[in-house]
């Protein structure tokens, strides 16, 4: 890049939290100004939040960075889908604005507290694992973004001896909880184990625990103790002094669980977009351009002609100045202007393309192919590779 009319070495580095770190590849200096900049201490007991943050001036964030009353797209609407914090306490689900203000939703980097605290971007970003694409030509960087608010609670942990195998319940809080929720009634995406007694024994559950079944991955690395101990405590029998007497934890909280902040239809409760398509100059740190990418077809709003959607999976851009990008939850691929940020052509993905594109050469004809593996985002599950040979002139 350059700076002051110097050509520079220069690396970048995107975030979760949508901003981007641009430094000097040799020195590591930053080449744009950054600012510490003080946050709250936690609230949780034993809890030592760091004081301070370190966050670029510039390019400014291509995620949003808090969730207000404003930013609602649907602030009245009557209910919030799979809303693990109600479900948790079996409370009715509120309103969209009722349930913010019951909320802790200060911005980035706020500590998670007990009530319920708002991370935005959510827990899968702003950037996600695809990362960004980059034209030396004109450093220019191409980034992805979801705009997506997830709600994250913690729950103090009961460590106290217990009828039902104490220290079991600590263990499942601290390593089940955060996917099946604080009462294991299940998440989105998650089953609820309240039940899971009555359907597989004692050894099953144990097995589970350590090697897991279908997207649950494994936990190899608990010991046989602590796998006893969950296992005896979601199958609701008493356990072994043996195992009782050496699975007590002195941590005192636990994720209870976090989902993504939707509305009664599955939307999210913000203003459009959802997901967006960033062109951002590196040696000036100004955005060129911002487009929604992605779109909720059942969103039926004509106010919303492109909402944008969550996305995973990252782009790959060409000397022919297009950019290619799969990532959507639609199941779409699109090629747009470097330029501009014009859409030039979309086809419909077997199953969702959560990866980033590669695009080859044979015999003096480009090609482009993308992994269509769906199965984020509840989304109907693939096995296929589509590949495309492009034009001559594309």
């Amino acid at each position: 890049m350059e700076s002051n009319g110097k050509k520079i070495p220069a690396v970048a580095q995107v975030t979760k939290s949508g901003h981007v770190f641009v430094f000097n590849r040799l020195t590591g200096d930053p080449l744009f100004p950054i600012e510490e900049k003080a946050y709250p201490s936690s609230p949780l007991e034993g809890e030592k939040a760091y004081a301070t943050q370190p966050l670029p001036v510039k390019p400014a964030p291509f995620s949003r960075q808090q969730l207000t009353e404003n930013d609602l797209y649907a602030p009245y609407r009557p209910a919030i889908v799979d809303d693990f914090i109600d479900k948790e306490q079996n409370l009715d689900p509120p309103p969209v604005l009722e349930k913010l203000q019951r909320v802790t939703s200060k911005g980035q980097f706020v500590p998670i507290d007990t009530v319920g605290t708002i991370l935005y971007p959510g827990a899968d970003g702003g950037a996600e694992w695809g990362g960004a694409a980059l034209d030396p030509r004109t450093a220019t960087m191409y980034v992805n973004a979801n705009e997506m608010a997830w709600i994250m609670r913690m729950k103090r942990i009961n460590n106290n001896a217990s009828d039902k195998s104490p220290g079991g319940e600590a263990l499942t809080q601290i390593h089940c909880a955060r996917c099946h929720g604080g009462a294991l009634q299940g998440l989105a995406g998650a089953p609820e184990l309240q039940t899971v007694k009555e359907k597989f024994s004692l050894n099953t559950i144990a097995t589970i625990v350590t090697k897991g079944i279908g997207t649950m991955p494994g936990m190899p690395n608990l010991s046989d103790t602590e796998v006893d101990a969950i296992a005896h405590f979601i199958s609701g029998k008493e356990a072994p002094e043996s195992i009782s007497s050496t699975t007590k934890t002195q941590v005192p909280y636990a994720v209870a669980g976090f989902g993504r902040f939707k509305d009664d239809r599955g939307f999210p409760v913000m203003k459009p977009p959802w997901g967006t398509l960033n062109a951002i100059n590196l040696n000036s740190g100004e955005y060129l351009w911002t487009v929604p990418l992605g779109h909720e077809e059942k969103l039926n709003d004509p106010a919303i002609p492109v909402s944008g959607t969550e996305n995973y999976g990252g782009p790959v851009i060409t000397a022919g100045g297009v950019l290619f990008i799969a990532a959507t939850n639609d199941a779409k691929i699109r090629a747009f202007r470097l330029s501009t940020g014009e859409l030039l052509w979309e086809d419909q993905l077997p199953a969702g393309g959560y990866a980033t594109p590669a695009t080859y050469q044979i015999n003096n004809r480009q090609f482009l192919v993308v992994a269509c593996g769906g199965g984020k985002m509840g989304t109907p599950s693939g096995d296929e590779y589509r590949a495309y040979a492009l034009p001559p002139d594309f």
